[in-house]
């Protein structure tokens, strides 16, 4: 009796074959989920902008006459594709005006007690992140 060694040429083939099959069977699947966990880092990329927006914002609103004028410094400049626009309230939550972007710093006080900060980031084509946050009078 021989000790046979190894895998014929038949064998080889079909094996070859089944992976050719399993791999084009599979490869839709992979290009889903690459499509999909690229769209989750844009995603959280522009959740972490505008996150740090807000955390600006209520950072040089902790100065009262800051939030009395409803305004930004200039320096830093916003993250590119970020949108910030802030929307005087009345005490009870209702709007108060319409909403508008910050100006810049100094800027004659605005009206409300209450101002409701709106950060999208992104473009409107590709579902922006939006945060809304209420920030009341320090």
């Amino acid at each position: 009796m021989s000790a046979r060694r190894g895998f014929t040429l038949l064998e080889l083939l079909v094996a070859v074959a089944l992976l050719g099959v399993l791999t084009a069977a599979l490869l839709p699947a992979l290009e889903r989920a690459l499509v999909i966990e690229r769209g989750n880092r844009l995603r959280l990329e522009r959740t972490a902008a505008a996150r740090a927006v807000v955390e600006r914002v209520l950072g040089e609103w902790r100065d009262p006459g800051r939030f009395e004028q409803a305004c930004l410094a200039p320096e830093p400049p916003l993250p590119p594709g970020v949108r910030v626009e802030v929307q005087p309230l009345t005490a009870d939550g209702r709007p108060a005006g319409p909403a508008h972007p910050p100006a810049p710093c100094p800027r004659a006080p605005q009206p409300g007690a209450l101002r409701r900060v709106t950060v999208r980031a992104g473009a409107e084509a590709e579902r922006p992140v939006e945060l809304v946050v209420d920030v009341s009078q320090p």
